[in-house]
């Protein structure tokens, strides 16, 4: 198996290029490209089951083969939302801006109707059937300070010194003139939110759990009728869940783009650094992101108001869901990727992640996330 393709939106997954016989003509070669990823036992099992459940509520779901220590798909023929994103900050052609709008809007409607078909209400006795294995993106990343300590262990050079990890947990943070509790305080609660035994008797529903633009694939070539089939994939960690947990990446990693890949995009908002008085005081210097906003505003309206606020049948506490959701999304900026030989990266992701921390209201949600993605 020879590997041809590589995306930077993944650690474990290419486009291969495989080598099939034709059955009783073993001269007879045909090279075949497959989609594969890389896997141990548990995780193939995790995923064929994940891909089973999620096509009874996701269209285009393919069901993976398991080949030793790896999960191989059929080749589609196409590329991820996020280097459509990718491609749309690096050119600014409307083509790929209209290409992500048209996904962002199918791909809401997907989450939300799986919701709906599937959803759970609270029950007394806990949910029977549960799935925890969104749980490993948050609580398990969190308890102990484990993924901090292993990106970051070394520490990070901040404000033109070398900073312990222990040091940098520890300073009160000041954002553009405002004060913020230390990184200390504020991972321990979202570690305390996050725990999975607070949602034992919340209500669930289907979701996919890792279904940001990087598992979203896209048709290159648009049918007769000008649309593009849409493929979800990497289902390991689908499964029925709470909605809101499900909502976070996703939320994060298309909205806040220019952020989570600064060191990818040439316009990546900024952050001057500097340690006065035992304070961490960060001055973000926002960039102005029409795509983004644009991807807020249909989470915001086809999305997330729908689930929270006007749907019934899927009632949720909001002020409980958006506690949830704003630790949540804190752990999407700090603990994603390792930044630990790009310190200016790592601080732009501290401070979405610090101020998405502290929002409490629907309102101030929307108002956090536009000033994030606005000029300053």
């Amino acid at each position: 198996m020879i590997p041809v393709v590589q995306s930077p939106f993944s650690n474990n997954s290419a486009n291969n290029i495989i080598a099939v016989h034709a059955s009783g003509e073993p001269r007879k070669v045909q090279d075949l490209v497959v989609f594969s990823k890389e896997a141990v036992s548990s995780q193939q099992l995790s995923e064929c089951q994940g891909a089973l459940h999620a096509a009874r509520y996701f269209p285009l779901i393919q069901q993976p083969l398991a080949e030793s220590g790896r999960l191989l798909y059929p080749y589609f023929e196409g590329i991820s939302e996020a280097e459509a994103q990718l491609n749309y900050a690096k050119t600014g052609d409307s083509y790929w801006l209209e290409m992500v709008m048209d996904v962002e809007m199918r791909k809401a409607g997907d989450i939300l109707n799986a919701y709906r078909w599937s959803f759970r209400p609270a029950l007394a006795s806990g949910n029977a059937a549960v799935d925890w294995e969104i749980h490993r993106f948050f609580h398990h990343r969190l308890r102990d300070v484990t993924r901090l300590r292993q990106f970051y262990d070394a520490g990070l050079h901040v404000a033109g010194r070398s900073v312990s990890l222990n040091e940098l947990m520890m300073l009160p943070i000041s954002i553009n003139g405002y004060d913020h509790p230390c990184l200390f305080e504020i991972h321990s609660r979202a570690e305390s939110l996050l725990d999975p035994a607070r949602f034992a008797n919340q209500p669930v529903a289907f979701g996919l759990g890792d279904a940001h633009g990087g598992n979203i694939m896209i048709e290159e070539k648009p049918q007769k009728n000008a649309a593009r089939r849409v493929l979800h994939i990497d289902d390991e960690a689908s499964g029925y869940h709470s909605p809101i947990l499900d909502l976070a990446k996703p939320f994060y990693n298309d909205i806040f783009f220019g952020a989570l890949y600064a060191d990818c995009v040439t316009d990546a908002p900024k952050v001057e650094a500097g340690i006065e008085d035992g304070i961490l005081k960060l001055k973000y210097i926002g960039v102005e992101r029409t795509l983004s906003k644009a991807v807020l505003e249909i989470t915001r309206r086809y999305l997330i108001e729908p689930l929270l606020l006007h749907a019934p049948e899927t009632s949720v506490d909001v002020k409980a869901g958006i506690e949830t959701l704003a630790s949540a999304l804190f752990a999407c900026a700090v603990l994603t990727r390792n930044f630990d030989e790009r310190s200016d990266a790592f601080l732009v992701n501290l401070c979405h992640g610090v101020l998405l921390s502290q929002v409490k209201t629907l309102d101030e949600l929307w108002t956090t996330a536009q000033h994030l993605l606005s000029a300053c």
